[in-house]
């Protein structure tokens, strides 16, 4: 992504992060993805009900982004998050969100 960036940058009108699932790689994630992101770009961060979530909110609270608006977490099941299958068809019925946001002239 950084050498995406460096030569396209602010280029993505919309950001789809689903990426490490530790708080301090997903707080990675989203400074990394900022470069590609253009003026008034939507991000879109899923699993919110894991670290991910937190790296969100500690990033809001920091000035990187601005969240607009939050889903879930929703339990499973309902009819927003239907249980999935797994690994040899193990069912998995686990909480899930997302949240949409904006980056700030924050660093």
């Amino acid at each position: 992504m950084r050498a995406f960036t460096a030569e396209t940058p602010n280029i993505c009108d919309v950001l789809f992060v689903d990426g490490d699932h530790r708080e301090l790689g997903a707080r990675a994630d989203l400074r990394t993805i900022r470069g590609a992101a253009a003026p008034n770009a939507t991000l879109v961060v899923d699993d919110i009900q894991m670290d991910p979530g937190l790296s969100l909110r500690d990033a809001e609270r920091t000035g990187l982004l601005r969240i607009r608006e939050v889903y879930g977490p929703y339990d499973s099941p309902s009819p927003y998050n239907g249980c999935m299958r797994g690994a040899r068809g193990r069912l998995l019925c686990v909480p899930w969100g997302f949240a949409t946001a904006e980056y700030t002239g924050g660093i």
